[in-house]
């Protein structure tokens, strides 16, 4: 494991250190190696060059993958300030992605109950006359045939769920470094995190997952990166210090506007990446589903009092087998001292619905 500059591996993770001043090597330096991507930015990758790594960025409407650049038009990201942009390559592949229904702004949540896209306040679910069925294709209550049912989510539990009103459950989920919980939502300070120790070297987690999260986050505090959700590694390396996340959900306001980026990358080092912007100081409601075959990330700007969306985003990536295993727990807030998150979060929860709604307590 190596850690940046003035840090130094301490207790699983690399932590402040001033008296540390050896620099990692460079990925470069591995002979084998001739490119390799950002992972927190979906255009931008480094070049080897003489072993060193050289900045570069795809062209506009372009994206990095499978070790060179193809057309996306999901990756819409701006070049890192060092990056070297290219030109539009010729005869480059270019991915077909689904989309949902885009006349319709309302989602199944049950087999006879809807809302609107971006909802998070369960008293504005709505439900269907009698024995009708919502229809997505529709987008009215219909006769529940097969087909009809066939599109419908499954109702499930999460498996964790964190909502801030009452005493987190120890065995689930740790508190480090006094995460405060005061008006029914968690308070990160940057230092603050929460662990959940039963997604760690977890092989069910790298098949399928739903990540939900409700958060705020405060402007002007804390660093341009910060964590929100991330298994943080899945390799001890050269690179341990610059993680090496196979799922994520991070800020980054680096660029000069503010993004939440997700992340993902498998086992056959397939990567994806969805960024959507966010404004600070504005509750804004996330959503990522790995399938096994793709990374879905939706993200809605919400109004806190009475859940209606604002603003949403939606968009999906393909990304197909199984997702790097984490070699640690799952953070929330934080994976190391320098990406800690600061701002406020509520209604995080976890569990293996795919495009499902989670309802009920994962205790029960």
């Amino acid at each position: 494991m190596c850690c940046d500059k003035y840090f130094s591996y301490r207790a699983g993770q690399c932590v402040a250190d001033s008296n540390c001043t050896t620099e990692c090597p460079d990925p470069c330096q591995n002979t084998d190696i001739t490119s390799y991507a950002n992972e927190l930015n979906c255009r931008s990758f480094y070049e080897c060059n003489d072993k060193k790594s050289k900045s570069i960025c795809c062209a506009d409407g372009q994206g990095f993958k499978n070790g060179t650049c193809v057309d996306d038009d999901l990756c819409t990201m701006p070049c890192p300030v060092d990056a070297v942009q290219l030109e539009i390559q010729q005869n480059t592949a270019t991915t077909n992605q689904p989309s949902p229904n885009p006349s319709c702004s309302l989602e199944a949540v049950g087999a006879g109950q809807f809302q609107l896209i971006g909802n998070a306040n369960k008293d504005h679910i709505m439900s269907c006359p009698g024995n009708l069925v919502f229809s997505v294709k529709k987008c009215t209550c219909d006769f529940p045939t097969k087909d009809v049912l066939d599109t419908l989510p499954r109702e499930c539990k999460p498996e964790v769920c964190v909502d801030f009103e009452q005493k987190m459950n120890p065995v689930k989920v740790e508190n480090y470094n006094n995460v405060t919980i005061s008006g029914g939502r968690g308070h990160f300070n940057g230092d603050s995190y929460l662990a959940i120790p039963l997604y760690s070297y977890n092989e069910r987690f790298s098949k399928r997952i739903t990540i939900k999260v409700l958060f705020k986050s405060k402007p002007g505090k804390g660093q341009d990166r910060q964590v929100l959700i991330s298994n943080c590694r899945t390799e001890i390396s050269a690179r341990g210090s610059r993680l090496s996340p196979s799922l994520a959900i991070i800020i980054d306001k680096s660029v000069g506007q503010n993004y939440v980026i997700f992340l993902g990358t498998t086992k056959n080092n397939g990567n994806a990446s969805i960024a959507h912007t966010f404004q600070p100081n504005q509750w804004t409601g996330l959503e990522l589903v790995f399938d096994g075959e793709r990374l879905t990330a939706s993200t809605n700007t919400i109004d806190y009092e009475t859940g209606a969306s604002i603003e949403s985003q939606f968009d999906t990536k393909e990304l197909t087998g199984e997702l790097k295993v984490g070699l640690e727990s799952l953070k929330i807030g934080k994976c190391l001292d320098r990406d800690g998150f600061h701002g406020e979060m509520d209604n995080v929860c976890i569990g293996d619905c795919l495009n499902g709604y989670f309802s009920g307590n994962p205790n029960a």
